[in-house]
């Protein structure tokens, strides 16, 4: 079962919910799903990875490999950056979207890593490439307010907007109107 990244967000927050009792897990629509995004981080946690060659030697599948980096990323319990920025990089190497978007943005921010800008910006690239809508939507905003080239603004924000991005057909909008007729 794979999950875009705005599912991940509605499934974490359901689960969020649900652990603090206001919404009934098993009477919830998705339970299903949230019980699976609820293993993955289970999975997650119980297992000890600390570096990149025990996630390469303990797990053999690229996406189980995603998924305990992208668990290190994500849960604040046991978010150690250092180690979610050497596994997601080994994700990002072998082509997973999603782990080249967060290798940006802890490059970006420099959250386990030396602050990297010109990295940051070839990991998101690469990730809206790819086809990640977030990475999409990212590149074209940056395109327009840091790199000032309108036409890849344009054509970024367009490909997201096409994928149902609300915030990129927003942003195109207003930069269409802006654009002299």
């Amino acid at each position: 079962m794979s999950f875009s990244p705005k599912k991940i967000s509605f499934l974490l927050v359901s689960i969020a919910l649900a652990s603090a009792g206001f919404v009934n897990a098993e009477s919830h629509p998705i339970s299903d799903a949230i019980a699976s995004v609820k293993s993955v981080f289970q999975d997650a946690k119980t297992t000890t990875i600390s570096t990149v060659e025990d996630a390469k030697t303990q797990i053999n599948d690229k996406l189980e490999r995603f998924k305990i980096a992208q668990a290190y990323y994500l849960d604040t319990a046991k978010q150690d950056a250092k180690v979610a920025y050497e596994l997601l990089l080994a994700s990002a190497n072998e082509g997973v979207a999603q782990a080249q978007f967060y290798v940006s943005e802890l490059l970006e921010e420099g959250r386990g890593v030396t602050k990297d800008t010109e990295q940051a910006f070839k990991w998101l690239q690469t990730a809206a490439e790819n086809g990640l809508e977030d990475a999409e939507y990212k590149l074209g905003q940056m395109y327009l307010s840091v790199k000032k080239d309108t036409e890849k603004a344009l054509y970024w924000l367009q490909r997201a907007a096409d994928k149902g991005n609300k915030k990129a057909a927003d942003a195109l909008e207003v930069l269409k109107a802006s654009l002299p007729k």
